[in-house]
């Protein structure tokens, strides 16, 4: 995300590899759902809660990895979410329903949560770069103020030595005009 702010990375390649993640993200997520509907025999109450909680572990670690870019993160959340929830929905019984409709809200939620932490790292990265090419100008200008204030040291020298020559000159002209004056008299 830095670099498509920066604009240092072709958008080809950034759109390239975020399809790539996409892709790997979703396949990791129908990885993880399909082993409760494959793997887990119906009527295992403890391993459907351990696999619901490892899931909704997941569901949630993924948020500060994923939510920056939002196709990846739902895409992800969705594949991981729904099937989880739409099983324990198709179990039937009054604890399967209010289990399957709270995951199914929980995928709302982080959803919601994904887009407000999206903005704050849109806006921390904006803030970084701004805060780059302030600083590279404040470098830029500070090297051309050292530039200056040495041509001006330069100038200053110049000054001073003309000056003193003048000044030699002046006191050359005084001695020779007092030897004419003395001469003269």
């Amino acid at each position: 995300m830095r670099r498509f702010y920066q604009r240092d990375e072709s958008e080809r390649r950034y759109k390239r590899t975020i399809n790539i993640y996409w892709v790997a993200a979703s396949l990791t997520a129908l990885y993880w759902s399909s082993l409760l509907i494959f793997f887990v025999q119906p009527g295992t109450q403890s391993y459907f809660t351990f696999y619901t909680l490892v899931t909704v572990g997941i569901a949630c670690v993924a948020i500060s990895s994923q939510a920056p870019i939002p196709k990846i993160y739902l895409s992800f959340q969705i594949c991981l979410m729904v099937p989880l929830s739409a099983f324990y929905l198709s179990l039937g019984g009054m604890e399967n329903l209010i289990l399957g409709s709270t995951i199914f809200l929980l995928l709302g939620f982080v959803v919601v949560l994904s887009s407000r932490i999206r903005r704050g790292t849109v806006q921390s990265i904006t803030l970084e770069l701004a805060n780059q090419k302030l600083a590279d100008t404040l470098k830029h200008e500070n090297i051309k103020a050292e530039k200056l204030n040495k041509s001006l040291l330069q100038e200053i020298g110049k000054r001073e030595q003309t000056e003193q020559d003048l000044i030699a000159a002046i006191e050359e002209a005084r001695a020779a005009s007092k030897a004419k004056v003395i001469f003269l008299q």
